[in-house]
């Protein structure tokens, strides 16, 4: 068995599965290797077993908060003078120098700049190459789901494709759908309300509801796969 260097794996711990697998398929998407870890126990298990770059942790944890697993984890030689990243949406969380601090609501853009700040570009065998696509499939595949008369509609689709201009097909691929008229393919993807953006492709699938006038909504969705959304 190869021993990668502990450059290349992250430990996230986050209770929520859903924000959990958003944040570990994110960095997974942008070569880096991520264990995840629902609770500070689970955690501390994982810890126990490997060595890692850095730890990404939400401080609220159903067992105990981000600081008391950081502290004693690291009084057990179990982090030692591995970084943390310690995110939250309680505003009472000070900055400390055992850790860097960001608030929710978390942007995914923001905390992969972080990363990559901290522990640099990855190495090891899930650094390789971006997985190629099928000829004439493009890597991320968005469904733009509409109601063509509503001017919130009609905002949403120019405000996508003005976002998406400076992308190739083979990068991004967009289908408008009028929720009205394919209601079957609506249902299969969950959409309700319109207009909602879905990312169907690379998995997990995302959503978006609105008319997307704010670009940093579509960076953020993009940044997921791998993608920059270039500058306006």
């Amino acid at each position: 068995m190869t021993a990668w260097p502990a450059t290349t794996r992250i430990l996230l711990v986050e209770s929520d599965e859903d924000h959990r697998k958003l944040l570990g398929q994110a960095l997974r998407n942008h070569s880096y290797a991520v264990d995840e870890a629902g609770s500070a126990a689970e955690a501390r298990t994982r810890l126990a077993g490997a060595r890692y770059a850095l730890m990404i942790a939400h401080y609220s944890l159903p067992d105990s908060t981000a600081t008391d697993l950081l502290r004693a984890t690291r009084g057990e030689g179990l982090l030692a003078d591995t970084p943390a990243i310690v995110f939250t949406g309680q505003p009472d969380v000070e900055k400390s120098r055992d850790f860097e601090l960001m608030r929710k609501p978390l942007a995914v853009s923001d905390l992969l700049r972080q990363v990559q700040a901290i522990v640099g570009a990855p190495v090891g065998p899930e650094a390789s190459a971006p997985a190629r696509t099928e000829a004439g499939v493009a890597r991320v595949q968005l469904v733009l789901y509409v109601t063509r008369p509503w001017p919130s509609s009609q905002r949403a689709i120019r405000n996508l494709e003005t976002a998406l201009a400076g992308l190739s097909a083979g990068e991004v691929g967009l289908e408008v759908c009028d929720l009205a008229r394919e209601p079957e393919r609506a249902d299969h993807d969950r959409v309700i309300f319109s207009p909602t953006l879905v990312k169907v492709r690379p998995e997990p699938r995302m959503w978006v509801v609105g008319d997307l006038t704010d670009r940093a909504v579509i960076a953020d969705l993009l940044s997921t796969c791998g993608l920059d959304l270039p500058l306006a």
